[in-house]
C-alpha cells in the first residue's frame, strides 16, 4: 500500500532576449496534500516563431472545463485480470538550454535564484542562470504576509514563549513559562499567519490551541491523564507532536501542515478506551451534511473539522467509517469508535487510528483528488486526506486494491503563447509500507477504479516517486481538453 501526499505546480518558462522583462500573469492553481506536479513551458515571444506546438484553433476535446467526467461501473476485479504492466516509459525532454542569439551564443547570463518580489501565498519563482524562470505552484500555502511583504511558512515547532495568553508584554514575563533548563512543555509554530499551540493535557485555555489575528480557540480533553506533549521528527524533518496514553490506551498525535492540524487518534489494543471526549473553549461546532463540521469562532479565516476515518495497522485506510461516530453536544465534542468492532476486531489490526483534523477553509484553489478501492466505493478528498495506491489487507483474507484520480487545473495552457513542454507528477509517500513499489499513472478515461486511458509512465521507488506525464497533458492541450485527470495505481 502507498500513502500519498503533499505536492506543487511549478512552471519553468523562457524569457527571449527580445521581450526581456515582459510579464505574464498565471493563475493560482492549488490543492491540498496530494501530489506535486512539475509543469515546464516557455512564453513564445512575439517577435519571433517557435518550433513547440501550439494549441490547435479548433478545439475538438469533450470534456473542456474542470470537473467530474462521466462514472461508469464495471467489474473491478475483471479489469485488475487484465493490468499489464507497460512496455515503455517516456523520457524526459531537455529544456535547459537557453535559445541562443544570432551569433550562437547565449545572450543572458544571470543569477540564480528566488525573485521574492514576485511571491505570493501558493507561489515561487526562480531565476535561471540561462534567463529563463521557474515558477513554482504549490497545493497549500507557503508563504503569509507579513508586514506587508510575503515570507515563507515555517511549521517547525518551537517552545512557546506566551504560554499564559498574556496580552501585555511585562505580565507574560511572570506568567508559567518554558524554563531554560528544563524539556519545553508549551510549544508553537514558528511562522505563519495562524498558529497552532499545544501545552499539557491539563491547560486551562486548552491543550491544543489554533490562534490567528482575530482571537483564539482551545480543545481541552475531558477526563484525561495528565500528560505533556512530546516532540519527534522522522528523516525528513516532520515533526509530529505526541501525547502518550492521553486515555488509558489511547495515544492523541499531531502534524501541523501549512493549512491544517493532523490529527491521529490511535487505539492501541481491546482494553483502550473507546470514547473520547473534547471540550471547546471560544468555539461551537455546526455539522455539515458530507461528515465534516464548521468550527463557529471569532476566528478571522473559516476554520472545520475533517470527517473520520479508520486506518488499522498492516491494513491501512478503510472505506467503511460506519463503526465511527462524532458528535458536538454542550460545548463537547465526542468521538468514538464502535464497542463491538473493536471486540471481534482481528489483534493484528491493532493500533487502530482514527483520523479527524482541523483545517483551514480556502486552502485548495481548483485541484481535487478521489480514491477508488475495487468495490465500487470511493472515498472524496474532503474525507480521505491522502491518495491511495496498491493493495491492503482489510481483514484476513480479503485484500482491496486502491487507485486515486488526480485533478490539477491547467488553464495557463489556454493562451497559445505558453506551450508546454515537460511535466511530472511527483509523489511523496506518506505511510505504507517500507517494500519497493510499483506505481503508474494514466489519463483518467471517468471517474472510477477501472478508468484507465492514455498511459504515462511509471516508477518503481522505496519511497517518493516521479512520473513523466508530459503526453497525458499535451493531448488533452492539443484537443482543447483541459479538465483531464490522471489515475495513479501501484
Amino acid at each position: 500500500m502507498y500513502q500519498l501526499f503533499t505536492g506543487l505546480l511549478s512552471f519553468a518558462y523562457d524569457i527571449p532576449p527580445a521581450v526581456f522583462g515582459f510579464t505574464k500573469s498565471f493563475i493560482n492553481n492549488t490543492q491540498r496534500l496530494i501530489a506535486l506536479f512539475l509543469f515546464t513551458v516557455f512564453l513564445a515571444s512575439i517577435f519571433t516563431t517557435t518550433a513547440s506546438a501550439l494549441p490547435p484553433d479548433t478545439f475538438v476535446g469533450q470534456n473542456r472545463e474542470p470537473g467530474p467526467l462521466n462514472v461508469i461501473k464495471v467489474n473491478p476485479n475483471e479489469v485488475l485480470a487484465k493490468d499489464a504492466q507497460p512496455d515503455h516509459v517516456n523520457k524526459p525532454i531537455n529544456v535547459s538550454e537557453q535559445r541562443p542569439g544570432p551569433d550562437g551564443k547565449p545572450v543572458i547570463k544571470l543569477k540564480a535564484g528566488e525573485i521574492t518580489a514576485k511571491r505570493d501565498a501558493f507561489n515561487k519563482v526562480f531565476q535561471n542562470a540561462d534567463g529563463s524562470q521557474t515558477k513554482k505552484q504549490y497545493f497549500a500555502p507557503v508563504n503569509y504576509k507579513k508586514d506587508g511583504a510575503w515570507q515563507p511558512i515555517e511549521t517547525d515547532l518551537i517552545p512557546d514563549s506566551n504560554v499564559g495568553d498574556s496580552t501585555n508584554v511585562f505580565q507574560s514575563l511572570v506568567r508559567p513559562r518554558n524554563m531554560p533548563f528544563m524539556k519545553p512543555k508549551y510549544y508553537t509554530v514558528k511562522a505563519n499567519d495562524w498558529q497552532a499551540r499545544f501545552a499539557p493535557s491539563n491547560h486551562k485555555n486548552g491543550m491544543v490551541r489554533v490562534k490567528d489575528s482575530g482571537g483564539q480557540i482551545g480543545f481541552k480533553p475531558i477526563d484525561a491523564n495528565k500528560v505533556n506533549p512530546v516532540i519527534t521528527a522522522d528523516k525528513k524533518g516532520n515533526q509530529t507532536v505526541h501525547y502518550y496514553n492521553l486515555w488509558d490506551g489511547v495515544d492523541v498525535e499531531y502534524m501541523v501542515l501549512s493549512d491544517q492540524v493532523k490529527e491521529n487518534i490511535i487505539i492501541n489494543n481491546k482494553d483502550s478506551v473507546r470514547s473520547v471526549n473534547f471540550k471547546l473553549i471560544g468555539a461551537s461546532v455546526t455539522p455539515n451534511k458530507d461528515g465534516s463540521s464548521k468550527i463557529n469562532s471569532p476566528l478571522d479565516a473559516d476554520y472545520g473539522i475533517t470527517p473520520l476515518t479508520l486506518s488499522l495497522n498492516n491494513s491501512g485506510m478503510q472505506a467503511d467509517s460506519s463503526m465511527l461516530k462524532q458528535s458536538y453536544k454542550n460545548g463537547v465534542l465526542n468521538i468514538s469508535i464502535d464497542d463491538k468492532y473493536v471486540d471481534t476486531a482481528d489483534k493484528s489490526f491493532f493500533p487502530m487510528t482514527i483520523d479527524p483534523g482541523v483545517y483551514r477553509n480556502n486552502t485548495r484553489n481548483g485541484g481535487d483528488h478521489i480514491n477508488f478501492p475495487n468495490d465500487n466505493l470511493s472515498c472524496s478528498s474532503s474525507r480521505c486526506g491522502y491518495m491511495y495506491a496498491g493493495a491492503l489487507r482489510a481483514k484476513p483474507g480479503n485484500w482491496f486494491w486502491w487507485r486515486s484520480a488526480i485533478r490539477v487545473p491547467y488553464e495557463i495552457f489556454r493562451d497559445h503563447n505558453v506551450a508546454l513542454l515537460y511535466a511530472n507528477l511527483h509523489l511523496q509517500r506518506a505511510g505504507g509500507t517500507s517494500a519497493g513499489k510499483w506505481i503508474d499513472v494514466y489519463y483518467a478515461t471517468c471517474l472510477d477504479f477501472p478508468c484507465r486511458g492514455e498511459y504515462g509512465d511509471h516508477d518503481f521507488t522505496y519511497d517518493d516517486a516521479d512520473l513523466n506525464v508530459t503526453n497525458i497533458y499535451q493531448h488533452g492541450i492539443q484537443q482543447g481538453d483541459f479538465g483531464r485527470w490522471l489515475m495513479i495505481n501501484g
